[in-house]
């Protein structure tokens, strides 16, 4: 797969960065902050089993991937405190997911790229996590039972992970004291040329 490598390069580059970073101690800070390194190990995971070419667990963690880094974003920037609290005492969300995409492009005045890819491709995520349709489409040739992947869904995958990672890295480094922040992001920027790239 052509991409693995910048993929892999970039996440090694986050991992050079994030390394040490110190944050406000708050539970906002501390309930983001863990959720944002959950998603980077996500997105180090997809890489992984992309280079093992284990397609089925990689495309199920894509939606890990993506809600992971929603639920840190959300929590951040968009929770009150009560909301924290509740969160870090029930381990559930109230607002629905897709509230929590809009809520988040709002607050940080995003594009509404992430909504469009909760609308576009969510029901593809959940089918590929909980093991439905979408997970048999993909291992059935017609006659036999292995892998059957579009080399261009696969490449999606990759550029999809970077997308997410390189947001999760820029979430990260704006929580940090890291004096070299703005530095760190610009130059990650350069690298994913190839994540933006149609």
């Amino acid at each position: 797969m052509s991409l693995l490598p910048e993929l892999r390069k970039m996440l090694a580059f986050i991992d050079q960065n994030v390394d040490g970073s110190n944050t406000e101690n708050s539970e906002r800070y501390i309930a983001a902050g863990t959720l944002f390194e959950a998603s980077s190990c996500h997105a180090k995971g997809v890489s992984i089993l992309l280079k093992e070419h284990l397609y089925a667990p990689a495309s199920a963690l894509e939606r890990i991937l993506f809600e992971s880094f929603i639920r840190a974003s959300w929590l951040l920037h968009c929770a009150s405190d009560s909301e924290v609290d509740y969160f870090l005492n029930k381990d559930k969300i109230k607002p629905y997911f897709g509230d929590l995409v809009s809520a988040v492009e709002k607050e940080l005045d995003w594009p509404d790229t992430l909504s469009k890819v909760k609308a576009n491709i969510w029901k593809a995520m959940n089918s590929y996590t909980h093991g439905g349709s979408m997970q048999v489409s993909r291992h059935f040739d017609g006659s036999s039972i292995m892998p059957n992947y579009d080399p261009e869904e696969i490449e999606e995958m990759a550029k999809f992970t970077a997308m997410i990672a390189f947001l999760t890295f820029t979430q990260i480094i704006g929580m940090s004291n890291n004096r070299e922040k703005d530095k760190a992001v610009e130059k990650l920027y350069g690298q994913i040329g190839w994540c933006i790239a149609t």
